[in-house]
């Protein structure tokens, strides 16, 4: 079937219902489910999510009737074969790549359709609340003269919503489930003539009788929610006047909404701006777990829209993102190294948050700058390329300068609150770019380049990690330290610079990276140019949601390593010595049977310096890259300072004896508790020496 002729029929069909009967029947039956049942990517319910949107966009454009066919079970499948057939049909024509026939889409033109099309949400729930709250609060009192409330009174009314929901839906099928054992024991005959069980008999009486109480549990008067969350009749008023809409309604900008069926399904959906419908006395929410996205988007546009203020929304949104970045790097770097706005020396800005620890250099860029809807939609290519440009090209040109200045520059340093702040340059030997947005650029964000050639922008001199705040957040959660953090980027920048397409949004890759290191490589990818992650974030999204929406502690997802891997690790980044987070990293490196055959080292040496009480020493080393590590366990006689000493000795000579240009030395005394006491990572070319030749001769002598 073409996709005038499904739109059509889609459309023919709901005009036959009340649009309250039919929503809230829809969304009980299919999207409804308990709080602490966990819904993952792949679940059918963001299928219904996507139907309903649709189904609410097209009867927020249409008077409501009280008038109607009745809606049952039978009519709601019948309507979701209807929009199957409309989206398979609106699918084709983009893997065709043509829209009516009449040109080719760009390949980031038909990524930005399937993703807005199929995607459903731009964060994690939680997300949504805190970004909310972040951005609007300083703007209280813009909120209370021009809408009547504050940001926090909208977040506690739809707060208020969710919850008696819950309350109502649970109740409503335990009612349900009395009455329909009453029902079944009446009516014995009857569904046992069906064939069915007594079970299947409660089930469907059960589901039955919740079904046609669907419409007054969606319902909600102003009065009521005045009560539930405990505001003002008032305030209550005024959020409802700003979120509410009086079918038919469409935004003056967008007139011809959900008309055109080669359109409709990205079309602007006044459910995103205003998500109750009301008959002017009540009001209705279908899709209750929207409001969090909506509370968070939807008053952008009245601020932006308002140009005497304006210009304090951008500047202070701008802010929030930064002050957001920086605190989200302070749980993997010690908060003294986490850098708000340093500027160069002639006071320009440097960078938005800027990270100095050990010898690496982080620069971050932040661009409040999102897609607009022609861009977000892959309806316009110029505003794809102007937007992309703003939130992703220019922040990766200011860190590019911020990192040439560093590089270039004989003694560079930077300014922090008034004071100098120099950068020794012979002890940084990594800079890292990072370009932060406050939401998701879907693929375009994972390979950067990619987008940059399919749309002739310019890239960027050097790779720039671009992520979003929310991931963000997620990211630094989970690989809470600076050389797991570290690590991370570097496997993202790589892929950034390698060979292979890959399309996938940063939780699939940070599953990927946790599960297989995000190594492209194996089974059918080695010889893939084109790779798509989806799905993959079980994991983070099952973490998320038992820690943010049920409020358990939960472990934090990790990658697989021997026992004890991990404490290697931390205690190596406790230490104060110069490049121990290269050293870190380079143990990071290792697959899974090398981090064991090294926790084994450690442990066997460790274990016979006990025995023998003497110095002990043991060694191993890396072919790709060519680098080696040793480790010298003395007895508790040996003071902190010789063990430390002859560690590093012995690791420089057998570095020298390897001939390798790196090369990790570790130290351990008798009675520590720690897993190790020292760490020094020495990077430096090998050079020949007679005196060192003679030395390692000696030391490394064959029995």
């Amino acid at each position: 079937m073409d996709v005038v002729a499904a739109f059509e029929e889609v459309r023919a069909y709901l005009s036959r219902f009340n649009a309250l009967d039919f929503l809230s029947q829809f969304s009980m039956t299919y999207l409804f489910t308990p709080e602490d049942q966990f819904v993952s990517e792949s679940d059918d319910v963001h299928i219904r999510s996507r139907e309903l949107e649709f189904a609410s966009g097209f009867y927020a454009t249409q008077p409501l009737n009280s008038d109607g066919e009745q809606v049952d079970e039978s009519k709601l499948e019948e309507f979701r074969k209807l929009s199957d057939a409309y989206f398979t049909a609106v699918d084709a024509s983009l893997l065709s790549d043509t829209i009516n026939g009449k040109r080719t889409l760009s390949s980031p033109m038909v990524s930005a359709r399937i993703h807005s099309l199929h995607v459903r949400g731009d964060a994690y729930p939680h997300q949504f609340w805190y970004l909310a709250e972040a951005i609007y609060t300083p703007h209280t009192e813009w909120f209370r003269n021009h809408l009547g409330f504050a940001i926090a009174d909208a977040i506690t009314i739809a707060r208020s919503i969710e919850l008696e929901l819950n309350n109502r839906f649970a109740l409503s099928l335990e009612n349900s489930k009395q009455r329909a054992e009453s029902l079944v024991k009446e009516q014995a005959s009857d569904w046992k003539a069906a064939g069915m069980t007594k079970d299947q008999a409660l089930t469907s009486a059960s589901v039955q009788l919740s079904f046609w109480q669907s419409k007054a549990l969606y319902r909600f008067t102003l009065q009521e929610v005045a009560s539930i969350s405990g505001l003002a009749e008032e305030v209550c008023s005024a959020f409802f006047a700003r979120l509410s809409q009086r079918p038919p309604y469409r935004n003056s900008l967008f007139p011809n909404t959900f008309t055109d069926p080669l359109h409709a399904l990205w079309d602007y959906n006044t459910v995103k701006e205003r998500p109750f419908f009301t008959d002017g006395e009540a009001f209705w929410v279908f899709a209750p777990h929207t409001l969090k996205e909506v509370l968070y988007s939807t008053f952008f546009f009245d601020l932006m829209g308002d140009q005497s203020y304006r210009g304090t929304f951008e500047n202070g949104r701008g802010k929030v993102l930064e002050e957001l970045s920086a605190s989200f790097l302070k749980r993997a770097f010690p908060p003294e190294s986490v850098i708000l706005n340093p500027s160069y020396p002639n006071g320009e800005e440097f960078a938005d948050v800027c990270v100095i620890h050990d010898s690496k250099l982080v620069i971050v860029q932040c661009k409040s700058k999102g897609l607009t809807l022609a861009a977000y939609t892959g309806d316009d290519e110029e505003a794809l390329k102007r937007d992309l440009q703003k939130a992703i090209g220019n922040a990766a040109a200011q860190a590019c300068k911020g990192r040439k200045y560093l590089e270039t520059e004989s003694e560079p340093y930077l300014l922090c609150e008034g004071k100098k702040v120099v950068i020794d340059r012979s002890l940084v030997n990594e800079i890292c770019l990072i370009a932060v947005t406050f939401m998701p650029l879907h693929a375009f964000a994972t390979r950067v380049r990619d987008v940059e050639a399919d749309l002739n922008i310019p890239h960027a001199e050097f790779p720039v990690w671009a992520v979003p705040v929310g991931d963000l957040d997620l990211v630094t959660e989970i690989q809470q330290s600076p050389a797991k953090l570290l690590h991370y980027i570097r496997r993202r920048l790589l892929l950034e610079m390698g060979e292979k397409k890959v399309h996938a949004d940063e939780m699939d890759l940070l599953a990927f990276y946790l599960d297989q290191g995000l190594w492209l490589t194996g089974d059918d990818m080695t010889e893939a140019n084109l790779i798509g992650l989806s799905g993959y974030s079980t994991c983070i999204d099952e973490f998320v949601f038992n820690r943010y929406e049920r409020g358990i502690e939960t472990p934090l997802p990790r990658a697989a390593r021997p026992d004890g891997f991990d404490a290697l690790i931390e205690n190596i980044e406790s230490l104060s010595t110069l490049h121990r987070t290269d050293c870190a990293l380079a143990l990071l490196e290792l697959s899974g049977e090398a981090s064991e055959a090294v926790m084994g080292l450690i442990q066997r040496t460790k274990q016979r310096c006990l025995e023998r009480n003497e110095t002990i020493t043991s060694s191993m080393g890396c072919d790709e890259p060519a680098w080696g590590m040793s480790i010298v366990a003395s007895p508790a006689t040996l003071s902190k300072e010789d063990g430390l000493d002859r560690a590093e000795a012995f690791g420089r000579l057998k570095k020298y004896a390897e001939r390798v240009d790196k090369w990790g030395a570790l130290g351990w005394r008798i009675g520590s508790p720690n897993v190790i006491d020292s760490a020094i990572w020495l990077d430096y070319p090998f050079e020949q020496d007679a005196k060192t030749d003679a030395l390692v001769s000696m030391v490394f002598k064959k029995s």
